[in-house]
């Protein structure tokens, strides 16, 4: 009794880039929840010390403005993964574009004002 070869596995066809990606939209909430779960403070983000934030908080009001305008995108788009409010794709796209826009803005204040400057005295 001869034995038969084992089946070949096939391969999986490469993407077609032409052909758009079907995911439904349970998989891709689903998934933009694991990746983006809870806040993004910006001590943790940019990696830099609350004070040092907060000394420069005190004496830029427009430096000021941006973080609390950060705070609360970041509250929205936490209030958004939890459920509790409804946008449409688009609209969370707007939003954590902004957050990164502003994110960059307040970094780039940061680095202006150097590693020890801005700290209270």
């Amino acid at each position: 009794m001869a034995c038969s070869p084992a089946p070949r596995k096939r391969r999986p066809a490469p993407p077609n880039p032409t052909r758009p990606r079907v995911v439904s939209r349970e998989t891709h909430a689903d998934t933009e929840a694991a990746m983006d779960q809870g806040p993004h403070p910006l001590n943790r983000e940019l990696a830099v010390d609350l004070d040092r934030i907060e000394a420069v908080r005190r004496v830029d009001p427009h430096f000021d403005k941006i973080v609390a305008r950060y705070e609360e995108v970041d509250r929205e788009i936490g209030r958004i993964d939890a459920r509790e409010e409804l946008r449409t794709d688009d609209e969370e796209k707007v939003l954590r574009e902004h957050r990164v826009v502003l994110r960059d803005a307040i970094a780039q204040r940061l680095r202006e004002e150097g590693p020890g400057r801005g700290r209270p005295a």
